[in-house]
Protein backbone atom coordinates (compact mmCIF):
# COMPACT_ATOMS: atom_id res chain seq x y z
CA UNK A 1 0.00 0.00 0.00
CA UNK A 2 1.21 3.95 -0.81
CA UNK A 3 0.73 6.57 1.16
CA UNK A 4 -1.69 9.19 -0.72
CA UNK A 5 -0.50 11.61 1.08
CA UNK A 6 3.31 11.29 -0.19
CA UNK A 7 2.26 10.47 -3.59
CA UNK A 8 0.34 14.27 -3.31
CA UNK A 9 3.46 15.83 -2.07
CA UNK A 10 5.88 14.35 -3.97
CA UNK A 11 3.61 15.20 -7.14
CA UNK A 12 2.96 18.87 -5.89
CA UNK A 13 6.37 19.57 -5.34
CA UNK A 14 7.67 18.60 -8.72
CA UNK A 15 5.27 20.11 -11.14
CA UNK A 16 6.40 22.94 -13.02
CA UNK A 17 4.12 24.11 -15.24
CA UNK A 18 6.05 26.41 -16.96
CA UNK A 19 9.64 25.92 -17.45
CA UNK A 20 11.85 28.86 -16.46
CA UNK A 21 9.87 30.47 -14.53
CA UNK A 22 11.85 31.61 -10.73
CA UNK A 23 9.76 31.42 -7.64
CA UNK A 24 11.19 34.68 -7.00
CA UNK A 25 8.91 36.05 -9.73
CA UNK A 26 4.95 37.30 -9.44
CA UNK A 27 3.97 34.84 -11.88
CA UNK A 28 6.14 32.27 -9.65
CA UNK A 29 4.84 33.20 -6.62
CA UNK A 30 1.40 33.07 -7.81
CA UNK A 31 2.19 29.92 -9.44
CA UNK A 32 2.56 28.18 -5.89
CA UNK A 33 0.20 29.64 -4.08
CA UNK A 34 -2.28 28.22 -6.56
CA UNK A 35 -0.70 24.79 -6.18
CA UNK A 36 -1.07 24.93 -2.76
CA UNK A 37 -4.81 26.39 -2.70
CA UNK A 38 -5.33 22.55 -4.70
CA UNK A 39 -3.06 20.63 -2.87
CA UNK A 40 -5.04 21.88 0.48
CA UNK A 41 -8.09 21.37 -1.16
CA UNK A 42 -7.16 17.73 -2.29
CA UNK A 43 -6.25 16.36 1.04
CA UNK A 44 -9.10 17.71 2.26
CA UNK A 45 -11.43 16.09 0.44
CA UNK A 46 -9.00 12.84 1.19
CA UNK A 47 -9.24 13.57 4.76
CA UNK A 48 -13.39 13.87 4.88
CA UNK A 49 -13.39 10.86 2.70
CA UNK A 50 -11.00 8.98 5.03
CA UNK A 51 -8.54 8.17 2.33
CA UNK A 52 -5.26 7.50 3.29
CA UNK A 53 -3.52 4.59 1.00
CA UNK A 54 -3.94 3.03 -2.11
CA UNK A 55 -2.54 -0.01 -3.77
CA UNK A 56 0.73 -0.13 -5.30
CA UNK A 57 -0.80 -1.53 -8.34
CA UNK A 58 -3.10 2.00 -8.59
CA UNK A 59 0.12 4.29 -8.44
CA UNK A 60 0.62 5.33 -12.03
CA UNK A 61 -2.90 5.88 -12.41
CA UNK A 62 -3.29 7.84 -9.51
CA UNK A 63 -0.23 10.17 -10.39
CA UNK A 64 -1.76 10.36 -13.56
CA UNK A 65 -5.23 12.04 -12.45
CA UNK A 66 -2.89 14.25 -9.62
CA UNK A 67 -1.41 15.23 -13.10
CA UNK A 68 -4.33 16.27 -14.79
CA UNK A 69 -5.59 17.67 -11.41
CA UNK A 70 -2.75 20.28 -11.36
CA UNK A 71 -2.82 20.85 -14.84
CA UNK A 72 -6.37 22.51 -14.09
CA UNK A 73 -4.59 25.06 -11.93
CA UNK A 74 -2.35 25.96 -14.24
CA UNK A 75 -5.25 26.57 -16.90
CA UNK A 76 -6.27 29.00 -13.82
CA UNK A 77 -9.35 26.93 -12.86
CA UNK A 78 -11.88 28.16 -9.97
CA UNK A 79 -11.48 26.74 -6.71
CA UNK A 80 -14.92 25.53 -6.93
CA UNK A 81 -14.01 23.63 -10.05
CA UNK A 82 -11.21 22.17 -8.34
CA UNK A 83 -13.07 21.17 -5.22
CA UNK A 84 -15.13 19.43 -7.83
CA UNK A 85 -12.45 17.64 -9.18
CA UNK A 86 -10.84 16.76 -5.70
CA UNK A 87 -13.92 15.04 -4.73
CA UNK A 88 -14.34 13.44 -8.35
CA UNK A 89 -11.14 11.72 -7.42
CA UNK A 90 -12.06 10.80 -3.77
CA UNK A 91 -15.16 9.00 -5.51
CA UNK A 92 -13.34 7.19 -7.89
CA UNK A 93 -11.13 5.97 -5.20
CA UNK A 94 -13.84 4.72 -3.15
CA UNK A 95 -15.35 3.31 -5.87
CA UNK A 96 -12.20 1.29 -6.23
CA UNK A 97 -11.79 2.90 -9.85
CA UNK A 98 -8.81 4.21 -10.37
CA UNK A 99 -8.37 5.25 -14.09
CA UNK A 100 -6.51 8.27 -15.13
CA UNK A 101 -8.74 8.62 -18.31
CA UNK A 102 -11.55 8.11 -16.37
CA UNK A 103 -10.61 11.14 -14.31
CA UNK A 104 -9.88 13.02 -17.60
CA UNK A 105 -13.08 12.94 -18.92
CA UNK A 106 -14.63 14.25 -15.50
CA UNK A 107 -12.40 16.80 -15.06
CA UNK A 108 -12.65 18.19 -18.86
CA UNK A 109 -16.18 18.73 -18.04
CA UNK A 110 -15.36 20.88 -14.82
CA UNK A 111 -12.21 22.21 -15.14
CA UNK A 112 -13.09 25.64 -17.23
CA UNK A 113 -16.64 26.06 -15.16
CA UNK A 114 -17.19 29.12 -13.36
CA UNK A 115 -18.72 29.74 -9.65
CA UNK A 116 -21.92 30.85 -11.79
CA UNK A 117 -22.17 28.29 -13.75
CA UNK A 118 -21.84 25.47 -11.29
CA UNK A 119 -23.74 27.23 -8.80
CA UNK A 120 -26.74 27.74 -11.61
CA UNK A 121 -26.08 23.71 -12.59
CA UNK A 122 -26.56 22.79 -8.88
CA UNK A 123 -29.56 24.91 -8.41
CA UNK A 124 -30.92 23.03 -11.70
CA UNK A 125 -30.48 20.11 -10.90
CA UNK A 126 -31.85 20.13 -7.16
CA UNK A 127 -34.64 21.70 -8.67
CA UNK A 128 -35.08 18.23 -10.82
CA UNK A 129 -34.11 15.82 -8.03
CA UNK A 130 -36.90 17.79 -6.31
CA UNK A 131 -39.58 17.84 -8.40
CA UNK A 132 -42.59 15.10 -8.94
CA UNK A 133 -42.25 15.56 -12.57
CA UNK A 134 -38.70 16.05 -13.59
CA UNK A 135 -39.75 15.21 -17.32
CA UNK A 136 -41.72 18.54 -17.16
CA UNK A 137 -38.96 20.28 -17.73
CA UNK A 138 -40.51 23.74 -18.07
CA UNK A 139 -41.70 23.49 -14.58
CA UNK A 140 -38.47 22.31 -13.37
CA UNK A 141 -37.05 25.57 -14.86
CA UNK A 142 -39.72 27.79 -13.24
CA UNK A 143 -39.03 25.58 -9.99
CA UNK A 144 -35.44 26.93 -10.06
CA UNK A 145 -36.50 30.47 -11.42
CA UNK A 146 -38.33 31.10 -8.17
CA UNK A 147 -35.31 30.07 -5.98
CA UNK A 148 -32.18 31.66 -7.81
CA UNK A 149 -33.86 35.05 -9.17
CA UNK A 150 -33.14 37.53 -7.53
CA UNK A 151 -31.58 36.47 -4.48
CA UNK A 152 -28.21 34.96 -6.64
CA UNK A 153 -28.82 35.97 -10.42
CA UNK A 154 -30.76 39.43 -11.62
CA UNK A 155 -32.67 37.80 -14.22
CA UNK A 156 -33.73 34.75 -15.66
CA UNK A 157 -32.23 36.13 -18.89
CA UNK A 158 -28.72 35.96 -16.83
CA UNK A 159 -29.49 32.20 -15.58
CA UNK A 160 -29.54 31.55 -19.43
CA UNK A 161 -26.55 33.01 -20.64
CA UNK A 162 -24.83 31.42 -17.63
CA UNK A 163 -26.14 28.25 -18.69
CA UNK A 164 -25.79 28.44 -22.18
CA UNK A 165 -21.56 29.04 -21.59
CA UNK A 166 -21.83 26.02 -18.81
CA UNK A 167 -23.79 24.04 -21.93
CA UNK A 168 -20.05 23.39 -23.35
CA UNK A 169 -19.44 21.04 -20.56
CA UNK A 170 -22.32 18.30 -21.45
CA UNK A 171 -23.73 18.56 -17.89
CA UNK A 172 -27.17 20.98 -18.85
CA UNK A 173 -28.60 20.40 -21.99
CA UNK A 174 -31.75 21.91 -23.71
CA UNK A 175 -34.88 19.25 -23.26
CA UNK A 176 -36.32 17.53 -25.91
CA UNK A 177 -39.71 18.65 -24.90
CA UNK A 178 -40.39 21.30 -28.07
CA UNK A 179 -43.03 23.02 -25.86
CA UNK A 180 -40.49 23.84 -23.50
CA UNK A 181 -38.70 26.97 -25.04
CA UNK A 182 -36.01 28.81 -23.77
CA UNK A 183 -35.06 26.12 -20.62
CA UNK A 184 -32.31 23.93 -19.53
CA UNK A 185 -32.41 20.77 -18.26
CA UNK A 186 -29.55 18.58 -16.52
CA UNK A 187 -27.84 16.10 -18.40
CA UNK A 188 -27.51 12.13 -18.02
CA UNK A 189 -23.87 13.14 -17.54
CA UNK A 190 -24.79 15.19 -14.54
CA UNK A 191 -26.22 12.67 -13.21
CA UNK A 192 -23.50 10.71 -13.23
CA UNK A 193 -21.09 12.82 -11.53
CA UNK A 194 -22.86 13.58 -9.26
CA UNK A 195 -22.82 10.10 -8.26
CA UNK A 196 -19.07 11.00 -7.64
CA UNK A 197 -19.23 14.53 -6.30
CA UNK A 198 -21.57 16.46 -4.31
CA UNK A 199 -21.62 20.28 -5.85
CA UNK A 200 -23.54 21.27 -2.72
CA UNK A 201 -20.75 20.45 -0.61
CA UNK A 202 -18.49 21.61 -3.02
CA UNK A 203 -20.31 25.21 -2.96
CA UNK A 204 -20.49 25.44 0.87
CA UNK A 205 -16.80 24.59 1.07
CA UNK A 206 -15.97 27.06 -0.77
CA UNK A 207 -18.25 30.09 -0.72
CA UNK A 208 -20.87 29.07 2.67
CA UNK A 209 -23.22 31.35 1.51
CA UNK A 210 -23.89 30.23 -1.81
CA UNK A 211 -25.17 26.84 -0.87
CA UNK A 212 -28.33 26.19 -2.22
CA UNK A 213 -30.96 23.61 0.72
CA UNK A 214 -31.56 20.46 0.44
CA UNK A 215 -34.49 18.79 -1.37
CA UNK A 216 -37.87 18.64 0.25
CA UNK A 217 -38.21 15.03 0.75
CA UNK A 218 -41.85 15.41 0.54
Amino acid sequence: MNCVLALVGEVVNQYVPFAGIAIETALGRYIMQQQKKAADRLLDEFRKGRIDRISWASEDEFAGMLLRYLNAVRDSAGLEALRLMAKVMVGQIQRDSIYASEFTRYANMLASLSRDEILAITYLHQARLASKAPENTEGVWKEMMGTVVPTHFPSEQYVHAVLTAASRSGLVITPHDLFAVGVYTTSPLMDEISQLADFQDALHCESPELRPSAPDPT
